[in-house]
C-alpha cells in the first residue's frame, strides 16, 4: 500500500534531508519542539516493514512517499515510488 502527503511549502534541499530531516533531537524550530517527529515516523514506518522516500523541490514543496506491505506481502527490495 502507498500513501503520499504533498505539500507547497518552501522545500528542502538534499543535503537537509540526507543529514538532517530524520535526526533524532535536530530541529530547525528553534525552542519549539524536541526534533523527533520525522525520525519516530520512519522508526515506526520501518518496524511495519515500510519504507519512507521523500521528494522534495525549493520554493515548490515536497513529497513524502510511504509505502506499507499489506498482510502476506514482503518488504520490496529498491522500492522506488512513481
Amino acid at each position: 500500500m502507498w500513501l503520499e502527503v504533498k505539500d507547497t511549502g518552501c522545500g528542502m534541499d538534499k543535503s537537509f534531508i540526507n543529514e538532517q530531516l530524520f535526526a533524532p533531537f535536530s530541529s530547525t524550530k528553534k525552542n519549539k519542539g524536541m526534533g523527533i517527529g520525522a525520525y519516530q515516523i520512519r522508526e515506526l514506518i520501518h518496524s511495519l516493514q515500510g519504507e519512507v522516500f521523500v521528494e522534495s523541490w525549493i520554493g515548490k514543496g515536497t513529497k513524502f512517499s510511504v509505502y506499507l506491505p499489506l498482510n502476506g506481502e514482503e518488504k520490496l527490495a529498491h522500492v522506488v515510488p512513481s
